[in-house]
């Protein structure tokens, strides 16, 4: 999984401009009314209304995943001929890290619509994927037979990207969000609920300036084959201005600080009864951040732009390290082959 060490810059915001009824000088923010005053943050969809939003997962990097099988199995009763125990962990080891190290910018269209329930019915559909593209230049060089590895990884790979190129225009994520901003998709599996939390969960009460409140957002799992020792989590978003767009549409400016971090080891008896596996304590450790911020148009009851930064590392049998920047641009028109998806 993804290293926590990058911490997004944080977007800068405008100082408030809005104006009062009267003809008054526009107040500072941290000194007016409106600072003191409990905002409601609810979605506002009229009955039959559709929007969209242009939803982006873009790699910032090249993603590594390595197994490390070595730490776990000696080897000392078997070879590496075609079929041996460390034959198979070295196959998959090449197709996945083949598959998995590909920079894909997963292009997202989130579509959102009232429901019969009252609650907001959340569409994350793939419109398109960005495959990372090999620039060597080979055209001068003597073409090499490729190895029966290397044919193995290229047709893993390949199968993989005919997989998720068949998925485009399918519908990756159905979820609802109550008005007042709570998931209510309670079924969906861990990863889905972050995605719809992260993205669109807003406060479920009037909230104040400075103000901080959490999401239903859990980055990391393990199994039971891994002993943690240590763990912590902040998990913050802070109301931290009212502000106002060029066009007087007022906005409250919302700041996403999403940090967790796990360690501890391996169960060194969970494989002691497996030929060549180690009965050490592997270390293990994990980190997941999310670092952004989102503009929430208060009266439209929608985002008007919404960014941050992904990043998640692991260590110990799986070796990974990604970070993925992360918005919401809304559209002006919703495209017309996703208006009827249910």
């Amino acid at each position: 999984m993804p290293r926590f060490g990058i911490i997004l810059a944080m977007i800068a915001t405008v100082f408030l401009t809005a104006c009062t009824a009267t003809d008054e000088a526009p107040p500072t923010v941290g000194a007016s009314s409106v600072a003191d005053q409990p905002i409601a943050l609810d979605w506002k969809l009229a009955e039959g209304e559709t929007i969209a939003y242009h939803t982006a997962m873009t790699p910032l990097d090249n993603p590594s995943f390595e197994l490390n099988w070595d730490e776990f199995f000696t080897w000392e009763d078997s070879s590496n001929d075609e079929g041996s125990l460390a034959d198979v962990a070295n196959r998959i080891q090449e197709g996945l890290s083949g598959a998995l190290s590909d920079s894909v910018d997963y292009g997202m269209v989130s579509v959102l619509k009232p429901n019969e329930q009252g609650n907001v019915t959340v569409l994350m559909i793939l419109d398109s994927l960005d495959f990372s593209a090999d620039e060597t230049d080979t055209t001068s060089e003597t073409p090499a037979e490729s190895t029966e590895e290397e044919d193995w990884q290229q047709q893993f790979t390949e199968s993989i990207r005919k997989m998720q190129q068949d998925m485009i225009g399918t519908v990756q994520l159905r979820g609802e969000v109550a008005p007042t901003g709570e998931v209510t998709s309670f079924y969906l599996s861990n990863r889905q609920k972050n995605l719809l939390a992260l993205f669109f969960e807003i406060p479920s009460h009037a909230v104040r300036v400075g103000d901080e409140w959490e999401i239903e957002f859990d980055c990391l799992e393990v199994g039971a084959g891994f002993i943690v020792k240590d763990a912590n989590r902040l998990n913050q978003v802070t109301f931290s201005e009212v502000t106002t767009l060029p066009d007087g549409r007022r906005v409250a400016v919302l700041d996403y600080l999403l940090v967790e971090s796990i360690s501890g080891h391996s169960d060194s008896q969970m494989l002691a009864n497996m030929s060549s596996a180690t009965t050490d304590q592997i270390p293990v450790s994990m980190q997941c951040s999310f670092i952004g911020q989102g503009q929430f148009l208060i009266d439209e009851g929608r985002w008007h732009q919404f960014v941050g930064e992904m990043a998640i590392n692991s260590d110990g049998f799986m070796m990974a390290n990604s970070v993925q920047a992360m918005a919401l641009v809304p559209m002006e028109t919703v495209p017309p082959q996703y208006i009827g998806l249910e």
